[in-house]
Order: C-alpha cells, then sequence, then structure tokens
C-alpha cells in the first residue's frame, strides 16, 4: 500500500515540478534573435473570426493596417453576422459573411484559407478582441528569417484593475 501511494506521489509531483523546469530550461538557454539576419520580408495571412459581433473586430482590423510591416492581407469571417455592422475597407482587407453559417471557428479559418486572394508565406490567426501592437508582423518576420516555423502569442490580461485579472 505505501508503494502505491509513494508510486502516485511521485507522479503527481512530476506533473508539479515539470512544467516550473522546461520554463526555467527556456528562459535560461533562449536564443536571442538577431535583427540584422532579416533577408526575406514574407507575405502574411492574417485571419480574424468573429461570430455574431463583426464590430468587435474594427480596432483589431484597424492595429493590423497601421503596421509597419507592408506584405499581409487580412481576412475577417464574419459567422452569423450583419454586414451593416462593419463597414471598413480597404484594399489588404477581404471580408466574408457565409451563408449558410459556419457556426464554427475551425470552419471559419478553412473558408479563410480557401479564398486567399494570393499565396501567402505564413498564416496568423487573431482573436477579434485583440489589437496587434504596430510591429506585430516585423517580429513575426524576424522570427520567420531566423527559421522558425511555428509561433505561439503570449496572451496577457487586459483588464488589470480587477481581482480577476
Amino acid at each position: 500500500m505505501q508503494t502505491i501511494f509513494l508510486i502516485i506521489s511521485g507522479i503527481i509531483l512530476f506533473f508539479l515540478v515539470f512544467p516550473f523546469i522546461t520554463v526555467l530550461f527556456a528562459q535560461l538557454f533562449k536564443e536571442q534573435i538577431d535583427p540584422q539576419k532579416v533577408t526575406k520580408e514574407y507575405d502574411f495571412a492574417c485571419i480574424i473570426t468573429a461570430y455574431k459581433n463583426v464590430a468587435i473586430t474594427e480596432h483589431l482590423v484597424q492595429s493590423l493596417l497601421n503596421q509597419s510591416h507592408q506584405k499581409f492581407h487580412i481576412y475577417l469571417i464574419g459567422d452569423e453576422c450583419n454586414p451593416a455592422d462593419f463597414s471598413m475597407k480597404n484594399d489588404r482587407l477581404t471580408v466574408f459573411f457565409p451563408n449558410p453559417s459556419l457556426r464554427l471557428k475551425a470552419k471559419s479559418i478553412i473558408h479563410a484559407t480557401e479564398n486567399f486572394v494570393r499565396p501567402h508565406d505564413y498564416t496568423v490567426i487573431l482573436d477579434a478582441d485583440n489589437l496587434a501592437h504596430p510591429n506585430f508582423l516585423k517580429e513575426l518576420n524576424l522570427y520567420a528569417n531566423q527559421g522558425y516555423r511555428s509561433i505561439q502569442g503570449q496572451r496577457t490580461a487586459k483588464n488589470l484593475d480587477s481581482i480577476y485579472a
């Protein structure tokens, strides 16, 4: 009985300590990105999905249009959204209001990829209620030039003045 308890305790301890150790090693042995190694300006497809409320995407679309990196195209999928709620127009923006409704984020992403206006080097999927800082795509281009094939963003709390942040 004591052996089983020790085995279970060891397994639980491993799963509690392992994430801490991996983050610690990642911080200690993190590669520094050299901005001088940028050799190519990659083309990004920026996909934004909205469900029943396309108006919340306007700030994100505007922040993408203000990027310092210029090779990108925005695909906005307004699933079950009213087209009258979104009036923004730009050459680098394609808006879809699928009919019939897709009702699934994965289907919206597939719909966008099947309707790309041109082939892109990378695809970026963004949440509708986020904002992109002015050098967001330039930094992604920097990572792409370093050979990274996949990058995961870091979520940060937007509302820092509450106990739930």
